[in-house]
């Protein structure tokens, strides 16, 4: 019982992290990178005339930026979430 407990207690853990910076984030700024989280999130990308600034092989996400109307094409493709990218490098402890 107890392993079952410490066992729940980590997967919650491990679970909660990636939920808490998807809340914490701020909306995305069309001057700066974009985090775009939908699947095949490239595809989405390459679709609203972005560029790829990120790793091209994550499955559900896509660091990018694109021109003017960038955010405004995305919102009209099928994306589940755009959220500042800036921010969610610092998270990381890269430099854009």
């Amino acid at each position: 019982m107890r392993l079952l407990i410490l066992g729940f207690g980590f997967v919650l853990c491990a679970l909660t992290g990636p939920v808490m910076v998807l809340a914490s984030a701020g909306p995305a700024d069309a001057k700066g990178p974009v985090l775009v989280i939908a699947p095949n999130a490239a595809h989405h990308v390459v679709q609203a005339e972005g560029r790829l600034i990120g790793p091209t092989i994550a499955p559900l996400a896509a660091l990018a930026t694109g021109p003017d109307g960038f955010l405004d094409q995305l919102s009209k493709s099928d994306i589940w979430f755009a959220i500042d990218g800036e921010w969610v490098a610092k998270i990381c402890g890269v430099n854009i």
